[in-house]
This record gives C-alpha cells, sequence and structure tokens, in this order.
C-alpha cells in the first residue's frame, strides 16, 4: 500500500499466501515495527530550486533516479508481502515498510539497501506571554497588528488544527497563488489563514493490515487539541476567551497543518518515518518555517554516524535529526522543542535530557520559562460555615477527561476505609458511589488509583500531593481513564480531609473554569529538557521562550482530546508550546529580511536572547539560570526583528576539553543592514 493515498477506505487484501506468512511471523512478534530503508545515493536536500510561488522542487534527473531506485525496491517489497508505508527523496533518500521486528535482516538483504534503521515512537511534548518575549514591542518594526507576519508561512506538524477556531479567522487574508496545498480529500479543511493541510494519520492507521490496524479519523482535523495550541501561540489571530484575550506572536502569518498524530487512544504515538513525509512535504509546500513539538529522549548525537551504532557505513545513527539537518539546509526553518524530561533524575536538574530531534545542530531548539501567572481550576465546598481557605482551593486536572462545567458531589475520603489511603487496591464495590474521591499520591500510578476509584462508582477524583508539598501539576497517564482527576496541594488535602470528617455529607464543586493568579516570571521551568547536547555536548537548547500557564486555543470536537475544552480555550504548558512562540518570532524576522536564511534566523531569535533568568539546584535553592539550561537566554522578539548582523554558528561550544587540547573555531559575521557596524566580541 501507498501511505500518500487519502481516503477512508480500506484496500484490497494481499495475497492469501503472504497474508498468511505475515501472519505467523506477526504472532511471534506481537506486532508490526516500523522501518527505513535507506538507499546508497545521497537524498536531494542540496539540489533543490525555489519557485516564485515558494515551492520548492529537486534537480529533475536525480530526482527521477532516485524514484525509480525507489520503485523497484518498492515493487520488491510488495512482491515479498512487506506494507510499504511511503517514501521520501529531499530529505533522507528512504524507502518505510510496516514489517515484524525479526525482518530486519531480510530488509537488508533487499537490492540497493544501504542501511536498514528501525523507527522510534513519538510523543507530543498566552495573554501574557506576548509581553514577556516582547512580542507586542516587535509588531511596529513590521507595520504593526494588522501586518505582524504578513506574507510568512508556518508549517505546524502536530495533532492537526481547528480550521473553525475563532483564532484562526481573518477574512482579510489573501493566499499566495497556488495555494492551498493539499490532497482533494484534505481541501475542505484549508481556509485563507491556512492555506495547506496534509493528514498522515493513514500512515498509522494499516487500514491494508486488519490484525494490526486501529480505524481512525484520516482528516487534518484536530481531535486531540496541542496542534491547534501551537499553531496559536505562533500565529493564531487576536481573539478573546472567557478568561483573556489572547494573540500569536506573528497573527498574520500563513499556517500549514501537518497533522502527524490519531486520535486520542487510537493512534496516540508518530514515527520517524512519519515525521521525515510531513517535514519533507512542508519543504515541498514552500512553508518558509516549520514547528516540530515532538520527540524521544536522544540515544545518539547527531553527528554520530556507522560504527558507532552498528552500522556497517555510514549512515546516520539518528535519521530523524539527519533529517532535519537536510530540511535545513535546504532552506526551511526548523523549531523544535527541547522536551519535558528536565526533572526526570535521580538529581535534579536532569542534565543531557534533551529530546531528539532537538540535537540537530542547525535546529533552533527552545526549552520553557515561567510565565508571570498562574491558572488554575478550583473545588470549592458548598453551604454555610465553609472556612475561607475552602471556599476556592486551586486544583490542576491531568490529562485525562474534564467536566464540561462545574460537577458537584460530596468527597469520600478513601484513608478512611483503607489504611493508606493510596487506592492501589480494589475498592469496595460502590464504595466512592456518586462521589468525589480524596487519594493520596504514592504507591502505584495515577491511572490505577483513578480506575479503581472509578471501578467503586467515584464520579471524580482528587490526588493529595505528598510528602507535604503544595506545588502541584498536571498529571500525567490518564489519557485512557474515564473520569475527572485533579492534584490539590498537601495544606489544602489536610483542609478537605478535616472538613469532610466533620462534615461527610456536604455537597462539594469541581470546577474547570480557569482563574488566574500571578506569579513570578523568569525561571527555568522545572520540566524543561536540559542541555549540553548528546554526543557532541554542543549548547542545546538554544534559547527559551514562555512556556507555563500559557492561555491557548484548545479543540471541541472530540473530549477525549488532552486539551479539550467546550468553550475552545484552555491553559498549557510544555516546550511544546514555546517552541512555536520562537517560530513566531522568526516569522516576523522573516517578514521584515526575506532574503535571511534559516540559520540567519537562528542567529536573530538566538544572539537577541537575555540572559537574566533564574533556576533552581538540586536543594531548592534559587541560582541563576545556567547555559545548559537557558541556552542564550529568553526570546526578545523586539530586538530579534532590529538586528541586522547575524553569526553563524548562532552559538559557540567547544564540547568536551581533553588535557592539552585547545581547538580553534570559525565564525561568520555578516551585516545585512544598509549601514555600517562596529562589533565587539566578548
Amino acid at each position: 500500500m501507498d501511505g500518500r493515498s487519502r481516503g477512508w477506505g480500506w484496500s484490497a487484501p494481499l495475497r492469501l499466501a503472504s497474508l498468511l506468512l505475515l501472519v505467523q511471523l506477526a504472532a511471534a512478534q506481537g506486532r508490526l515495527d516500523r522501518f527505513a530503508l535507506l538507499l546508497g545515493e545521497p537524498p536531494l536536500a542540496g539540489r533543490l530550486v525555489q519557485a516564485a510561488d515558494g515551492r520548492r522542487a529537486a534537480d529533475g534527473e536525480a530526482l527521477r533516479r532516485i524514484e525509480a531506485q525507489q520503485q523497484a525496491l518498492r515493487a520488491a517489497l510488495s512482491e515479498r508481502g512487506f506494507t510499504v508505508l511511503g517514501a521520501t527523496q529531499v530529505l533522507l533518500n528512504a524507502v518505510y515498510v510496516a514489517a515484524p521486528g525479526a525482518s530486519e535482516e531480510q530488509l537488508r538483504s533487499f537490492p540497493g539497501v544501504a542501511e536498514v534503521r528501525r523507527m522510534r515512537p513519538l510523543r507530543r511534548h498566552m495573554n501574557r506571554a506576548l509581553e514577556l518575549v516582547r512580542a507586542r514591542a516587535a509588531w511596529p518594526a513590521v507595520g504593526g497588528t494588522g501586518n505582524a507576519g504578513a506574507g510568512v508561512k508556518i508549517g505546524i506538524l502536530d495533532t492537526g488544527i481547528d480550521h473553525t477556531h475563532p483564532a484562526f479567522q481573518d477574512p482579510s487574508l489573501r493566499p499566495p497563488p497556488g495555494y492551498p496545498r493539499c490532497e482533494p480529500a484534505d481541501c475542505p479543511f484549508t481556509s485563507n489563514k491556512i492555506i495547506a493541510a496534509r493528514s498522515y494519520v493513514n500512515l498509522l492507521v494499516l487500514a491494508d493490515r486488519p490484525e494490526f490496524s486501529r480505524p481512525d479519523d484520516l482528516s487534518p482535523r484536530d481531535r486531540v487539541g496541542h496542534g491547534t495550541a501551537a499553531a496559536m501561540a505562533a500565529a493564531g489571530v487576536e481573539t478573546s476567551g472567557p478568561s483573556a484575550r489572547v494573540s500569536g506572536v506573528a497573527p498574520k502569518a500563513f499556517l500549514g497543518n501537518y497533522k502527524i498524530y490519531g486520535s486520542p487512544g487510537v493512534n496516540d504515538v508518530t514515527f520517524d518515518d512519519v515525521i521525515a513525509m510531513a517535514l519533507e512535504d512542508a519543504l515541498r509546500d514552500g512553508m518558509d518555517i516549520v514547528v516540530l513539538a515532538s520527540g524521544q529522549p536522544a540515544e545518539w548525537g547527531p553527528n554520530d554516524r556507522g560504527a558507532v551504532c552498528n552500522l556497517t557505513g555510514t549512515d546516520p545513527c539518528d535519521v530523524q535529526a539527519a533529517a532535519v539537518e537536510n530540511a535545513v539546509r535546504a532552506g526551511l526553518a526548523v523549531v523544535v522543542s527541547a522536551g519535558n524530561d528536565g526533572d526526570l533524575a535521580v538529581r535534579f536538574p536532569a542534565l543531557n535530557s534533551l529530546h531528539s530531534p532537538g540535537t540537530a545542530p542547525s535546529a533552533i531548539t527552545v526549552g520553557a520559562s515561567t510565565n508571570s501567572h498562574i491558572f488554575f481550576s478550583t473545588m470549592r465546598a458548598l453551604g454555610d460555615g465553609v472556612p475561607g481557605p475552602l471556599q476556592q482551593i486551586p486544583v490542576l486536572f491531568g490529562n485525562g477527561p474534564r467536566p464540561a462545567g462545574p460537577l458537584t458531589a460530596p468527597v469520600k475520603d478513601v484513608a478512611a476505609a483503607e489504611p493508606d489511603g493510596f487506592a492501589c487496591r480494589p475498592l469496595g464495590r460502590d464504595s466512592l458511589a456518586g462521589a468525589i474521591a480524596l487519594i493520596d499520591r504514592g504507591g502505584c500510578a495515577y491511572a490505577t488509583k483513578v480506575a479503581n476509584a472509578q471501578r467503586a462508582g467515584a464520579v471524580a477524583v482528587l490526588i493529595v500531593q505528598s510528602g507535604g508539598s503544595n506545588f502541584i501539576f498536571p498529571m500525567l497517564g490518564l489519557a485512557e481513564t474515564g473520569i475527572p482527576a485533579a492534584m490539590m496541594g498537601a495544606d489544602d488535602g489536610r483542609l478537605v480531609r478535616a472538613f469532610v470528617s466533620a462534615n461527610p455529607d456536604r455537597p462539594w464543586r469541581l470546577d474547570p473554569a480557569l482563574v488566574e493568579l500571578d506569579a513570578e516570571a523568569d525561571t527555568i521551568a522545572y520540566f524543561s529538557s536540559r542541555g549540553p547536547g548528546i554526543g557532541d555536548n554542543h549548547i542545546k537548547p538554544e534559547l527559551v521562550a514562555v512556556g507555563t500557564d500559557l492561555y491557548l486555543a484548545a479543540q471541541s470536537y472530540d473530549p477525549n482530546g488532552d486539551m479539550w475544552s467546550p468553550d475552545r480555550f484552555t491553559a498549557a504548558q510544555g516546550t511544546s508550546f514555546a517552541a512555536p512562540i520562537v517560530a513566531g518570532a522568526a516569522a516576523l524576522v522573516k517578514q521584515l529580511r526575506p532574503a535571511f536564511t534559516p540559520a540567519e534566523l537562528k542567529s536573530a531569535v538566538v544572539n537577541t536572547a537575555r540572559g537574566n533568568l533564574a533556576d533552581f539546584d538540586d536543594n531548592g535553592a534559587r541560582i541563576a539560570a545556567g547555559v545548559t539550561a537557558r541556552g542564550a537566554g529568553k526570546l526578545d522578539a523586539a530586538d530579534a526583528v532590529r538586528t541586522a548582523v547575524t553569526v553563524e554558528p548562532a552559538t559557540l561550544s567547544f564540547g568536551a576539553l581533553s588535557a592539552g587540547t585547545l581547538p580553534s573555531l570559525g565564525l561568520r559575521i555578516r551585516n545585512r543592514g544598509a549601514a555600517a557596524a562596529t562589533l565587539t566580541l566578548r
């Protein structure tokens, strides 16, 4: 099957002999893996030409030669019963297949195959944010709010974009000639703002392999909300939600929607091959900048090749980082989130926790800093005689279901019925019927607690933070649970527990509506992945942007989605949303200086960043943020659009030094302004 085809139908059955063979092989493995079959000729990234309409095309003769080689391989693979998912020619010269895990050596034996790489599964990693990154201060330089980002095209490789959302309605925009770019089935999901729409969910479904397939919505519609939120941060038009009025950094920019994830609980991960094909399409579609807010902890350095990872040739160990490098080489600026693993280590912070493909040297890799406010939902006791602290308790919902409106029910304390209060074991039948379950953190996974409470009849769960901590956060791992779950601080938990003991039948209200409170900005977010880069010890991330408590657009189509909201707005955090803020700033620079290359765009946003940020050490003491946490510092969009001087590379690192060695590195400084500039190197 050609994975590039669109539609809802199922492909024709395979020949019976091939099907039986693969069913037997797959039964032994339990699932199908995905592989990239790399061919010997180099990809076409360095041999592209750009047409007047923005479309990028490869050298015709070289493209025909590679396509002929790939077609011969695809035919041979199909003849042997393998499912062909698709191919790329520009970023990687590769054919992608789904096959049993034990097939790697068999795949390597096909004529023309230089190397076989197993594809990794990848996961997804603002009303005040604009001021903190000085986006509004940048707008006058590009003609004001009504012109910010005009003409620049930003591709979003994510869960899709809700094209009906008010944040993407702008009747004044006119798509460039030759747009929209889409397959016929996807074109209804474009507009005068969203000028490209492509879905790759059919590559995840494996519709011609019913024993492994998970049928899904193949359209570019966003059923999760992550992509809609990212698009809002980069280029959403100014609009009002229930809690605030918000805008993207480049509200007049065009958007491209490249949906690489399926529906929540169905096809919830994507793969290296899917991203490579989407990235190549974005390049061919003429996008200027793309945002890639997905990744996996880096295993290899971006320059590791061949024997370093037990390959026989000189092919890259990390094919995703290689694809990003080739995309930048071909003229596409790629902005990547650093990852959210900064707190996942024995000691805090977790160094070397950067995700791939954020390790790619030419990518603009973005970490997260804190906002100047925080958003909470609330819990409160109803009726008379309620103490003040119990009239508005801050809580944060996890990534499972959340109520469409306020939920009213009594609270039952699990600790009153079992010794430890953890709910890690099955609870009595109907012991929590119609109640909100109060459960202590610890002992088992959040999903186990929620499932046990639901089976006991609970309508929602409140997790009380452990260890006396009042730091609360959105719990993960709840996407496939069936009832809402939120976290509250330890002190609030003690107050609730005491009040419930004295007033067991008192109703409580769990309200998902957001409440805004002031907070201290400009601290590295606890979750933001830290450098240095894997393998080469280079500076990564290169900069940070606001990535906590961002008020963003959400989808209202699928209540199972992580970022579903009936009012179409929600609060979110993650480097996933810091990255599109930087992409929006890069779009402002590109608008003002259209001749800037991806390397020059990177220099503009990195070398104007401001370094005065705070962090915390392993003991919780407040310290100045180091370069492994902040890179050059926090994005300053106003200074980025003003700079005419660029430096390549944008950051300079000597990596790990050995005694007695002193390497030299080169810099290229370019003045793109009309006037002479005097520079100081320090």
